[in-house]
C-alpha cells in the first residue's frame, strides 16, 4: 500500500489525537434543545449535568470533556434554570394539594 515512514506514522499518531481531544461545538439548535429541555425539570438537570461533566478517554488514556468550556458553563445555566422550574412545579403541586384539602 503506502510506504509510510516511522517518523510520519508518528506524525499522523500526533494530528489525530490533537483532532480527538478538540470539544465538540454546540449548534445553535442543541443549544436551544438545552433550553427546552431546562423548562422540563428533572430532564434538564439531567441534560445539564451529563453536558457539564462529560468525558472522552483518548486513545494515550487521557481523559479530555467532551463539550467545550463555553457549552459547560451553558450547562451549569441549564441545571439552575431546571432546579428553579423543578422547585416552582413542587410548589405548584403543594399548593394545589392543600388548596384541595380543606
Amino acid at each position: 500500500y503506502n510506504d509510510v515512514t516511522p517518523g510520519q506514522l508518528e506524525q499522523l499518531k500526533e494530528q489525530r489525537l490533537e483532532e480527538l481531544s478538540k470539544p465538540d461545538t454546540s449548534t445553535p439548535s442543541l443549544i436551544r434543545f438545552r433550553y427546552l429541555f431546562a423548562l422540563a425539570g428533572v430532564p434538564g438537570i439531567i441534560l445539564g449535568l451529563v453536558i457539564y461533566t462529560h468525558k472522552k478517554t483518548l486513545p494515550n488514556g487521557e481523559n479530555v470533556y467532551v463539550y467545550s468550556y463555553d457549552s459547560r458553563k451553558k450547562a451549569l445555566v441549564v441545571i439552575a434554570i431546571s432546579t428553579l422550574f423543578l422547585l416552582l412545579y413542587i410548589c405548584m403541586a403543594l399548593y394545589r394539594h392543600l388548596s384541595n384539602s380543606y
